[in-house]
């Protein structure tokens, strides 16, 4: 579903690949996440995981406004620790060629 829908203009062709999609199953309560191209190598799999299992009842549930928000402050701790680990990869590399 991420790839197949059209791309309306050049800012979304461009910006998509840092996207993520939170896909919810209204019929069995369930979510995934589908984190874009660019952004994929900077994040953990298991941590999406994690995040979506502890919001997994309010999904079940139906009480998605508790579940996407919960999954948003989920997201944007482990976006943060997905920039630090970036950051720091990029140090080690930059005292490499330095050094």
């Amino acid at each position: 579903m991420f790839n197949a829908s059209k791309v309306r203009d050049e800012h979304e062709k461009v910006s998509r690949p840092w996207t993520i999609l939170l896909l919810i199953d209204d019929q069995n309560g369930r979510a995934s996440v589908t984190p874009g191209y660019a952004i994929e190598p900077f994040l953990d799999d298991e941590d999406w995981g994690i995040v979506l299992e502890m919001e997994r009842d309010y999904f079940f549930e139906k009480d998605y406004e508790t579940g996407v928000l919960r999954f948003l402050e989920g997201a944007g701790r482990i976006l943060k620790e997905g920039a630090a680990r970036a950051r720091r990869g990029m140090r080690k590399k930059s005292s490499y060629r330095d050094g």
